[in-house]
This record gives C-alpha cells, structure tokens and sequence, in this order.
C-alpha cells in the first residue's frame, strides 16, 4: 500500500536525502537537527523500537503499575518543545500557523514526517482546524508515545489542550481521532524536557544557556556524494510502511528526541527515590542480555577470550556515535573486568546499563555496576565479575 511520497536517495549510496538535510552527525557523537532548520542543542536519536517497548514494560513489571501516563506527558511535552523550536527560528511562522491553511499543510506534512523517521504510516482524512482531526495509522512505533507525539504536535497548532483515541482496525492498523481535551494531566507540567538553550542563526541574542556537550574529535567515514554515514548503510527506509528497518539483523528503529526517556527516568526518581536507578538499571540489562541480536551480536557465538570480548564490546560503542547516543574515548578489558568512558551520553543510565548487559551476555557471568559522570558530559563505567 501506497502512501505519501518516495524519499528522494543518494544515487551513490541510497541514503535518503531528507535524512541527511535535516540531520547532522557530529564529531562528538551526537546528532542533532542542522543548524538553518532547528538549532544544534537539538539532539536526535537513533532508536531500536523494541528498546522502548520492552524497558517501560519491565519497569511496569517492577512497579506492578503502569507508568504510560508518565511516558505519554513525557513524550507530548519533548514533541512540543521540539516542534516549537522550529517556527522560534523563522520570523513570523508562528503568527502563520493561526490560518487555517497554512495548519493543514502542517497537519500534511506531518504525516510525511511520520513515515520518513520510521514512526509510522500515516494518512490525516479529515482535519477541522479548532476543533478535530481523523486518520488512519499502520506500523505504528509504539501506540501511547506516537499519540502523545500527535497530541504535541496538534496542540503547538491549536494552543489549547487535546486528547487522541484510537480504535484497532486490524493488526497493526488503528483508526486516530485527535480532538479538544478540557485539560492536561496533573502531571504535564512537571515532565517538561530539559532542552539547553538554542543559538538561533537569526536571533543569535536568544541563547539562552550552554549545551553542556562537549567536543570531539570522532570521525565518522562518510558518502563522497551526500556524507551519510556509511555505516549506516544497512538501515532500509520503509516509506510506504512508515518503517526503517536494519537489514543486518532485522531490527526496526526509529528517530525521535533525546529528551523523553531522561523526563520518565526524571519523574521515576523523583517517586521512588534511589531505588528508581535500580529498576531501571535492572530493565536496560534485561532488554540488552536477552536481544544481543539487536546490537549486532551472533547469539549462538559468544566471545572466548579477552580478546574477542574486547573487539565485541568495541564494535558496540563504535556504533554510539551513529545512533547519537554519545562518543566513546576510553575502553579498556582487563583480567578485573571493563572501563568504559563516554562523553555526551543522552541517558548515563541507559548507556551505562547497556554496557553491564552486553559485558553479562559475553562473559556469561554476573557483574558489578559502579558509574559515574565526574564532569559535565562525561560518563565513567567500571564493570566487574563477581
């Protein structure tokens, strides 16, 4: 099924055009939106679906409640903070989006959008600006956050609260209405992202405060035709399902922010005080031992020596900088165990946590977790047998 428009691709290497003009990876392992269209202090991520899915179900399991509220706040407050700072870069945009028209080739384009970072595929078949709109959805990423995406998105456009119900048609095919809500939830507020200020190209004035990143010297080996990252040669982009899809491994990802998953992990501690670093240590590690396919590892093969073990976990965080998630410059294997040093990790927990599972799944043996971020934008792990 047909929907939408085709990605325009390299003709040297087939990677999409809109991907590479709205995305930019840095030397030091981040991705953030270019510059003329959002801002730097943007970071993007690269993000394996089943991750998501899978760590929110087993923090749930932990907590025997559901924390979708709290991921749904987190993910509509990150989507609104992102879109917005979009018409901030462009004089006059915002007071453009109060006609109705320019609003429904909003509402058009995000459902190009949508498909393009591999959310889903999405057809808008009614939109009345002020009061509703109705679609359809496929392949949807993740069912709650992709609506607290379009609840986001419609609310920058309405400035006023709104709910999104949905309605299965099929597997994996559900009938959207986005409509007026009397109110937020109690919690919105407080799940707000922690977004640095912006350097804007037009309003260099409006910065607000440092990025807290720090550089870097990671090169990455690129396209001579479009600099895309080569390495990111086996992700196939499913337009017409709204999917991109790993071919190395069959893993579906997706590009989002990196401020959502940090907000719930915010609002974790916030309630459960140091246990929350815990759970959510426990539910990274579970993800990573039991889908070692997912970061690129045989499960019938695991290392032997120190020396494959070594060349596994450098193939891994190699991979960081591609996926947006920070940029190693220190590993080191020893007869004790791991050290591993990040700069600009989106999420120390998540990074650390992934490290410890994929250093457990190796080496088949129980470990011990010490991690810490000494400075601003650096990680320190040390990862140990017990």
């Amino acid at each position: 099924m047909k929907t939408g428009y085709p990605l325009f691709r390299c003709k040297a290497c087939g990677f999409p055009r809109s991907i590479n003009l709205f995305m930019k990876w840095n030397s030091n392992g981040t991705i953030t939106a270019n510059q003329w269209v959002w801002g730097n202090d943007l970071r993007i991520l690269i993000l394996r679906q089943g991750f998501v899915n899978q760590l929110f179900a087993h923090i749930e399991g932990h907590l025997g409640l559901s924390i979708e509220h709290i991921a749904f706040e987190a993910e509509r407050q990150a989507s609104m903070a992102v879109f917005k700072a979009f018409p901030d870069k462009v004089p006059g945009l915002d007071r453009l989006t109060r006609l109705k028209s320019v609003r429904k080739l909003w509402v058009l384009a995000s459902d190009q959008i949508a498909a393009m970072l591999g959310m889903c595929s999405s057809t808008t078949s009614e939109y009345v600006p002020g009061k509703f709109s109705a679609g359809e959805i496929r392949n949807p990423f993740n069912l709650n956050l992709l609506g607290a995406l379009i609840a986001g998105d419609f609310e920058l456009l309405e400035k006023k609260p709104l709910k999104v119900t949905w309605e299965q048609i099929e597997s994996n095919r559900y009938r959207i209405l986005v409509e007026l809500a009397a109110a937020r939830s109690s919690i919105s507020d407080r799940m707000s992202p922690d977004i640095p200020g912006s350097t804007s190209m037009l309003f260099p004035s409006r910065q607000k405060r440092s990025t807290g990143l720090l550089s870097g010297s990671y090169v990455h080996k690129r396209c001579p035709e479009c600099k895309a990252p080569t390495a990111l040669s086996s992700l196939k982009w499913m337009e017409d399902e709204g999917v991109i899809m790993d071919t190395s491994n069959w893993v579906r990802f997706y590009i989002g922010d990196a401020y959502f998953i940090p907000a719930v992990f915010r609002e974790l501690a916030s309630e459960l005080g140091e246990d929350a670093f815990s759970i959510i240590i426990d539910s990274v590690k579970n993800y990573t031992v039991t889908n070692p396919s997912h970061f690129g590892l045989d499960p019938e093969s695991r290392p032997r020596n120190r020396e494959s073990l070594k060349n596994a976990l450098q193939r891994y965080v190699s991979y960081l900088p591609l996926l947006g998630e920070g940029n190693p410059v220190y590993l080191n294997i020893s007869e004790a165990g791991l050290e591993v040093t990040i700069e600009n990790p989106y999420e120390p927990l998540v990074v650390a946590a992934t490290l410890q599972g994929l250093f457990e799944w190796m080496t088949q043996s129980k470990s011990s977790l010490e991690w810490k971020v000494p400075t601003e934008g650096r990680l320190y792990c040390s990862i140990k047998s017990v």
